[in-house]
């Protein structure tokens, strides 16, 4: 999204200018641009707080799996966050960072949490269509990305990951009858990254 687009320039351009800027340097410019576009110069994996600008490396003990789909609708991120009912205390990440470091695929699947996805859910049906196909294919977690419209499956292996990528397509157009004709998703099979792509650079 526009985040990660957001890090790759600044990226390349430090590279393209040979400003040699820091690493440090370019997370503090990263955290102006956008909320969350810090953490995409904090790979292969962090933990972000905040509002997604105070970002701390994180290590995957193996590769992770996921199948991520996105149905043809949009989302005002905007909308979405003026809906979202906010509750005095806040939900605490530590169980899913214990279940990441020691890899269970299973208990991160059962600890994956978006506090955006049931005000999603209320303006867009095919979010929802989406989440139930995911549901009924049996992956160990599922759950929308960021603000939707897309959503993921973790999946315990590549093999997995394959076989639901072929299956959900045709379980979502069974939920949402096709309107127009272009009811397809895009789906992507994705493994988590196992190095820093920037080691190389700054």
């Amino acid at each position: 999204g526009g985040s990660s687009d957001a890090a790759a320039t600044l990226v390349a351009l430090n590279r393209l200018w040979r400003l040699h800027l820091s690493r440090k340097r370019l997370t503090e410019v990263a955290a102006e641009l956008g909320s969350d576009v810090a953490f995409f110069l904090s790979l292969p994996a962090a933990w972000c707080s905040g509002r997604g600008e105070r970002v701390r490396p994180a290590t995957l003990p193996q590769s992770l799996w996921f199948v991520v789909a996105t149905p043809p609708a949009k989302l005002s991120t905007a909308e979405v966050y003026r809906r979202v009912q906010v509750p005095d205390s806040p939900r605490s990440s530590a169980e899913v960072e214990q279940a990441v470091a020691s890899g269970d695929v299973a208990a991160i699947g059962s600890r994956l949490f978006n506090r955006l996805q049931p005000t999603a859910e209320q303006m867009c049906h095919r979010v929802t269509a989406l989440l139930r196909a995911f549901e009924e294919l049996r992956p160990p977690g599922r759950l929308m990305s960021g603000s939707g419209p897309t959503c993921f499956a973790l999946c315990r292996s590549e093999d997995q990951a394959r076989s639901l990528a072929q299956a959900v397509d045709r379980r979502y157009r069974q939920l949402v009858p096709p309107e127009h004709g272009d009811e397809e998703l895009s789906v992507f099979v994705v493994e988590s990254l196992k190095e820093d792509p920037m080691a190389s650079g700054p």
